[in-house]
């Protein structure tokens, strides 16, 4: 699977039912590990237990049909071209996750931005 799709796919995973405002903040999550951490997005998308749209199978390509598909491949196209986005709207956040969870390495953090149903954080500083 090519990283357009890739990207595309854990952006549709992960956010496809907080709108395009949570999608575009998913997107921004993963440009900001591409600059944290130095790798590809694909990389950055598919790093182990990293998304959890990628803990079990992938998710389905037919979602790229649906008019979320579209903007994610936007989205994707974007970030594959290394165009930045406007990361500041969650404060350069590299983590999120769920207002309903509280993961490991969120123990002590602060969220630096919510949408939705997620709340995003900042751990490298």
């Amino acid at each position: 699977m090519n990283t357009l799709m890739i990207v595309a796919l854990t952006i549709l995973g992960e956010a496809r039912g907080e709108g395009s405002g949570g999608m575009y903040r998913v997107a921004c999550v993963i440009q900001q590990r591409e600059t944290n951490r130095g790798l590809s997005a694909k990389k950055v998308c598919l790093q182990r237990r990293q998304f959890s749209c990628w803990n079990k199978a992938a998710p389905s390509r037919a979602l790229l049909n649906t008019d979320q598909g579209k903007y994610a491949l936007k989205l994707a196209a974007l970030i594959v071209a290394g165009k930045d986005l406007n990361r500041g709207i969650i404060s350069n956040a590299d983590h999120y996750c769920t207002l309903r969870t509280r993961p490991k390495w969120a123990k002590g953090q602060k969220a630096v931005a919510v949408y939705g149903n997620h709340k995003f954080y900042k751990l490298k500083k």
